[in-house]
């Protein structure tokens, strides 16, 4: 009767015993090996795997079909349809139904009195398998940023996180929580699910010069990092023209930054209680003295950030007025020849003559040009003595000395 079911058994008992039958399991006889597998071994929660015992007694054969195998799940971390159930042709498929608990599960194939903990030719009566239940799964956390390199004044970066199991596969469900160092980020701390690719998304804000480190760590604690940079004040700078300028004079204030991609506005203090705007900018100091000047960028988000400070010197001007100087052509002229007058070769180190005075000295009076040349006849013979006032705009003038001009 090798082979027939327990209820087949017990069915032939009927015919031959009276006062009926008590139903007995068929085994696996004392020797025999079970073998369990699963498949997948990692599941998300309320996933399935499917088991499979394959059983062979002491001299090769398989199990008689109909031999019982009892399963068990520690922690109640699931549980198993059919338990128990019986094999045919040796084989015996049952499925693994995950509960709502992250863990591993495992699963014990037990077949008669033998137990995994037994001796001697007990120890191959039962077997066991290990399946993943949900954050378990994760084994290696791969964190990246894009970009990775902000620009000047900070921005934002995206922030991805992959987890995969032990063979490298991309698991779904995995929850991830992201932490940084510097910045903010936009899921706060909560609870991120991977997608069907396996990845986890955050935002990070940073500004100011610090590096941000975002930490991505799974329910289970595995860990993953990434870098975040922002330039420092050496990618931040400006420069001033004149360098050494003197009072009155104006002073160009011009932003040099390397990259102008996120600056969205300039601001700048010059130290003496006044302000500018914009990339380029100009200011004049009144008084002598040595002034800061703050540059401050204001990014895309709107957020202020100090630039770059420097340190500028502004000197009285005393003896350093516009050095005055012309000639005139022709040399020689007559009556009613056009003369030019140049005085092209007047200097001023703020270079901010805008005024020439000239007396032509035949009594016509003073004629004022902004420019360093001009036009005059003489209608009688005569000598003359031409005299030349440059003046600049904080109000600075010199007197070039006199020539003549001699008309026959």
């Amino acid at each position: 009767m090798m082979g027939l079911s327990s209820r087949v058994l017990c069915g032939i008992a009927v015919l031959l015993l009276v006062g009926g039958c008590k139903q007995v399991d068929l085994v696996a006889p004392t020797g025999s090996t079970l073998t369990l597998s699963a498949q997948p071994i990692g599941v998300d929660y309320g996933g399935s795997s499917t088991l499979t015992v394959s059983g062979v007694r002491p001299g090769g054969a398989p199990l008689p079909d109909g031999t019982v195998i009892h399963f068990t799940v520690n922690d109640n971390l699931g549980t198993i349809t059919p338990n128990p159930g019986e094999t045919r042709n040796g084989f015996l498929t049952a499925t693994f139904r995950a509960g709502s608990r992250s863990g591993a599960a495992t699963v014990q194939a037990v077949s008669g009195g033998v137990n995994s903990g037994g001796t001697g030719t007990d120890t191959t009566g039962s077997t066991s398998t290990t399946i993943t239940i949900g954050d378990a799964r994760a084994t290696q956390v791969l964190v990246s940023a894009s970009p990775q390199n902000l620009p000047l004044g900070g921005g934002t970066s995206q922030i991805r996180a992959i987890v995969t199991d032990a063979d490298g596969n991309q698991l779904r469900g995995i929850g991830v929580i992201f932490t940084t160092d510097f910045g903010t980020l936009k899921s706060g701390g909560k609870v991120i699910r991977t997608n069907e690719n396996g990845a986890a998304f955050d935002t990070l804000t940073l500004t100011g010069t610090n590096a941000a480190t975002v930490t991505a760590t799974t329910l289970n604690g595995k860990t993953g990092t990434a870098t975040v940079s922002v330039p420092g004040t050496e990618s931040c700078s400006f420069t001033f023209s004149p360098t050494d300028p003197v009072a009155g004079q104006t002073v160009t204030f011009t932003d040099t930054s390397s990259d102008q991609s996120n600056i969205s506005s300039y601001r700048w203090d010059f130290g003496d209680g006044s302000t500018g705007n914009g990339r380029t900018t100009t200011h004049a100091y009144q008084f002598d003295g040595t002034y800061t000047i703050v540059h401050t960028i204001i990014n895309n988000l709107g957020q202020s950030f100090v630039c770059d400070t420097q340190t500028i010197t502004v000197s009285s001007g005393t003896g350093t007025g516009p050095q005055c100087e012309f000639s005139f052509s022709p040399t020689n002229p007559v009556r009613n020849e056009p003369i030019t007058f140049d005085a092209s070769a007047s200097t001023d180190p703020t270079g901010n003559i805008n005024r020439y005075i000239w007396d032509f000295g035949d009594g016509t009076g003073t004629v004022t040009r902004t420019t360093p040349t001009t036009l005059h006849s003489y209608p009688i013979p005569g000598t003359f003595s031409v005299n030349l006032t440059v003046a600049y705009s904080n109000g600075n003038s010199n007197s070039c000395a006199a020539q003549e001009v001699q008309v026959p």
